[in-house]
């Protein structure tokens, strides 16, 4: 939830055109994907991801997750499946991980 209070706070300040990059260094989706699905949701028609691919062709990269498990809070596993996120990519770039997402507004 705090992952998601900063990056819906650092896009309130993204200009309309801009680019936003959300960037952890954890491989927790629940702090990248579940963050970037939950800004691409609440933010549907204003935001959108964006491949860079071809303005850093070098850069290391995996896709993402878009299915990953959540624990409830009676600590049951639940599976959450969120396919707006399919075109992120999470780059090994350097140690610790870097994982950057690009959100165009």
């Amino acid at each position: 939830m705090l992952q998601l209070s900063i990056a819906a706070r650092g896009l309130a300040r993204v200009k309309v055109g801009g680019m936003m990059v959300y960037s952890t260094c954890s491989f927790n989706p629940a702090e990248n994907e579940a963050v970037v699905a939950a800004l691409l949701r609440n933010h549907a028609g204003i935001v959108e991801l964006v491949d860079v691919s071809d303005r850093l062709p070098k850069l290391k990269r995996r896709p993402g997750m878009y299915t990953w498990p959540v624990v409830d809070k009676d600590l049951n596993l639940l599976t959450r499946d969120d396919p707006g996120v399919r075109g992120i990519v999470v780059p090994f770039a350097h140690d610790p991980p870097l994982c950057v997402f690009i959100v165009n507004s």
